[in-house]
C-alpha cells in the first residue's frame, strides 16, 4: 500500500503515520517454556514501548486539532508533518511530538524570501504571529524560543496535555527521519538496538533528546547506523542516493557525485523517497543482536583516543577529521545530507 504523503512532497502524512502498521506489534512475545536470552531481552523491550492505543488517540486529536487551526488562518498549502523518533519508530507513551509545518509552496525548506520571523508579517513564519494563532485555536502555549537556529513553540491542547515542540518549515528533521524510516524498514535488528542503547545512555543521563548531555538520542541512532553499516548488517541507503527503489533521487541542488571521496559540502534541498526495492541491492548479512550490540560498544571504545580531532560520517564509511577539532562537544556525527553541519 503507497503511502499518503503531503501534495508535491515524499514527506508522509501524520495520519498515514499514526495508521500504519507498527513494526513493535510484529514482534512475537517471548514464549514462557524456553530460555531467555539477550535477544529477547533487547526485542521484548522494544515490543513493550509501543504506544497505547489512548496515546494514539491522544496524537490524533493534537494533530488534528493543530492542522485545523493552521489552515484556517493561513491556507490549505500549510500541513502538519511528524519527524523525529514518533516518526520512525523509536516513541513511546511519553514521547513529545515533534512537528514541523511544511509548507507545500515551498518546499525548499528554510524561512520564505518574502517573510520574517520577527516581522509583523501575518504568516506562521513570523513565529509570534504563529503562537497567538495557536491560542486563539484553544492550546496552551508554554514557551516561545523565536531566536533559536531553528525557531520553535512548545505547546499542548488542555484536553491531552500531549506536548508538541513546533517549527515553521525547518524540512532537515523531516529528509533524516524518511531516511531513518526506510533504514528501520530494511533491518530487523536496527531499530530494536537503537531503541536499547537510546534507553540505556538516557537511564545513565549519558544522552538526552537535546545538548544537555554530551550527546544526543539521534547522536546515538546514527552512530549506530554507521556501525551497522560497517559491518554489512544494514544497507548504506546514503549510498544509493542517485538510485531509485530505497535511494534518493535529488530533484534540484545535486549532491557532488565525488562527495563520498572528496569530502564536498553539499545541500539537499529537496528528495523523492521512493517504496519500490530497486535491482542490485547490495547483500546484508546476517548477525546475532547481542553480538552487535557488543561490536558497537566495541566500536565506540576504539574511537575514543581520538574523539577529539575526529567525528564519524556515515558519507564517508567511518572517521574523519573533525572541522573544528577540540569543541567541547564529546561526539561529533556529520549530517547524512548536509555535510557541513554535525550532530
Amino acid at each position: 500500500m503507497s503511502q499518503e504523503c503531503i501534495p508535491g512532497s515524499a514527506f508522509p502524512t501524520w495520519r498515514s503515520i499514526l495508521n500504519g502498521v507498527d513494526l513493535r506489534s510484529k514482534l512475537p512475545d517471548h514464549s514462557i517454556n524456553s530460555a531467555y536470552s539477550g535477544r529477547d531481552y533487547i526485542l521484548q523491550n522494544y515490543k513493550n514501548s509501543k504506544p497505547s492505543d489512548d496515546t494514539l488517540l491522544k496524537r490524533a486529536q493534537s494533530l488534528e486539532a493543530l492542522e485545523k487551526c493552521i489552515q484556517n488562518r493561513y491556507g490549505s498549502h500549510f500541513h502538519v508533518n511528524l519527524f523525529g523518533s514518533t516518526a520512525y519508530g523509536l516513541d513511546t507513551n511519553i514521547t513529545d511530538l515533534d512537528i514541523c509545518i511544511v509548507d507545500a509552496s515551498n518546499l525548499k525548506g528554510g524561512k520564505h524570501s518574502s517573510y520574517s520571523y520577527y516581522s509583523s508579517t501575518p504568516s506562521p513564519y513570523n513565529i509570534n504571529n504563529l503562537a497567538n494563532c495557536l491560542r486563539e485555536g484553544g492550546f496552551q502555549v508554554t514557551k516561545v524560543i523565536a531566536d533559536a537556529n531553528t525557531p520553535i513553540i512548545k505547546a499542548y491542547l488542555p484536553s491531552n496535555s500531549i506536548p508538541l515542540d513546533i517549527n515553521v518549515n525547518c524540512l532537515s528533521g523531516t529528509h533524516n527521519t524518511t531516511f531513518l524510516y526506510h533504514h528501520g524498514r530494511l533491518s530487523r535488528i536496527f531499530l530494536p538496538l537503537a531503541f536499547f542503547i537510546k534507553t540505556w545512555s538516557k537511564d545513565r543521563s549519558l544522552s538526552s533528546s537535546d545538548r544537555r548531555s554530551n550527546v544526543t538520542s539521534y547522536t546515538l541512532v546514527l552512530l549506530l547506523l554507521i556501525y551497522l553499516v560497517q559491518i554489512g548488517a544494514v544497507e548504506d541507503l546514503l549510498a544509493r542516493k542517485y538510485g531509485d527503489g530505497y535511494g534518493w533521487v535529488d530533484q534540484d541542488l545535486k549532491i557532488d557525485p565525488g562527495a563520498r571521496q572528496g569530502g564536498a559540502s553539499c545541500q539537499i534541498w529537496r528528495q523523492r523517497y521512493s517504496t519500490g526495492r530497486a535491482d542490485g541491492v547490495s547483500e546484508v548479512r546476517e548477525v546475532d543482536m547481542v553480538e552487535a550490540l557488543r561490536g558497537f560498544f566495541g566500536f565506540l571504545e576504539a574511537w575514543e583516543p581520538t574523539v577529539s580531532r575526529e567525528m564519524m560520517s556515515l558519507r564517508l564509511g567511518g572517521k574523519a577529521r573533525r572541522t573544528k577539532p577540540g569543541s567541547k562537544t564529546y561526539m561529533v556525527v556529520e549530517d547524512p545530507f548536509v555535510t557541513d553541519r554535525v550532530s
